[in-house]
Parts: C-alpha cells; sequence; structure tokens
C-alpha cells in the first residue's frame, strides 16, 4: 500500500523490496557490514533496508543500529540515521517498541539540542505511560 507524504508518492519497505530482486544472502551480510562500515551512507543503509524487508531479516538491521548507536557519532549523523532508525523500528516494531525508545534515548544523549527526538521521545513516554521517564 502506497502511502503519501508531503505530496509525493512513497512505498513502504515493503513494497520497495518486492520491486527488487532477492539477492542472496551473503549479499544481505556484504550489505550489512558495508552500513557497519560507513554509517553515514543513505544509500547503503536504504539497500539494506530493502534487502531485510525482502528476506525478512528486520532484527539483524535492528541489531545493527544499535551496535552503531553504541558508538559516539557526530551529533549531524546521529540526527539523520536516527531519524532513518526511528522509521525502520515504527515499521517492523511499533511505535512502543523498547528499541525505539533507546533509539531516542540515545540520539538525544548524542545530541542534546535535537528537537525531533527528544519530542518523539516525550510522545512514546507519554502514550507508554512511562511519565518518571520524562523526569
Amino acid at each position: 500500500m502506497a502511502r503519501r507524504r508531503r505530496g509525493k508518492k512513497t512505498e513502504s519497505i515493503e513494497e520497495q523490496s518486492s520491486a527488487i530482486e532477492t539477492e542472496p544472502s551473503d549479499d544481505f551480510e556484504a550489505v550489512l557490514d558495508e552500513a557497519r562500515r560507513s554509517p553515514g551512507d543513505e544509500d547503503v543503509w536504504e539497500r539494506l533496508e530493502l534487502l531485510a524487508a525482502s528476506q525478512q531479516r528486520p532484527d539483524e538491521v535492528a541489531d545493527l543500529y544499535r551496535e552503531v548507536f553504541s558508538n559516539d557519532l557526530p551529533p549531524v549523523l546521529a540526527s539523520s540515521l536516527g531519524q532513518r532508525g526511528a522509521r525502520f523500528f515504527e515499521e517492523w516494531f511499533g511505535e512502543n517498541s523498547p528499541a525505539l525508545h533507546e533509539l531516542l534515548v540515545r540520539v538525544v544523549t548524542l545530541d542534546p539540542a535535537n528537537d525531533w527526538a527528544f519530542q518523539r521521545l516525550t510522545i512514546a513516554y507519554t502514550v507508554s505511560g512511562q511519565w518518571d521517564e520524562l523526569l
């Protein structure tokens, strides 16, 4: 099912993945390693997420997001990759997933002035009734 964003037609990860040929799993591993080595390369993350969708391997991508965010990323990279990661976690694991909350906390830790991550984290904690976490 296509969705609209800012007047443009966008497709879900699942729809995009059906449009590409399924690659062998070792290609998935190669792209996973490339994303690990080049966390700022958006094209690599795009390809990785498409392969993960076509091969039903979101857990490995989620693990890589956690691994990458365990490093001290520059604030600009934490913000851009964090937005991508937040969309990925929401699509695969839901808005209230602990993994999404952890990612948002890490983005705010790496970039304390980051408004979008702070706002998303505030909403996530409010929806899940975790008011103590807001303090």
